[in-house]
């Protein structure tokens, strides 16, 4: 399964949506009010149960590959690079720690991390 944020209104999405189906990648595209539940969870494909207070979409698209491993994940992105799919630049693998996360504290990691590493890449230059 693949967690989608905020992907859905991107140019190339079309693309992606091709390429998954093609070579049978499930995908789930998360919405806001999903964001508060377990991300192992909505990796399982279980709908939301509990009502969610209002929360804004995030501001950046977020993509999480479940169930993806080694080389399986090399060549899915491999797959999104051919078919000129979206570039994402938050992207995580689900891992056995993250599952009981939240997308807003994945999403939170991942653009601390991100930030990070672009300053890191304009300090050297």
């Amino acid at each position: 399964m693949i967690l989608l944020y905020q992907v859905d209104t991107l140019p190339g999405f079309p693309a992606l949506q091709a390429a998954m189906a093609l070579h049978h990648y499930p995908y789930r595209l998360v919405q806001p009010s999903e964001y508060h539940m377990p991300l192992g969870q909505l990796a399982l494909g279980e709908p939301c149960e509990t009502p969610a207070l209002p929360t804004a979409p995030f501001e950046k698209p977020m993509m999480v590959l479940c169930g993806l491993e080694g080389a399986e994940v090399s060549r899915f992105l491999d797959l999104l690079r051919s078919v000129g799919a979206p570039s994402i630049d938050l992207k995580a693998v689900l891992t056995p720690i993250t599952q009981g996360w939240t997308s807003h504290q994945l999403y939170h990691e991942l653009s601390q991390e991100h930030q990070y590493f672009q300053n890191r890449k304009g300090f050297g230059q």
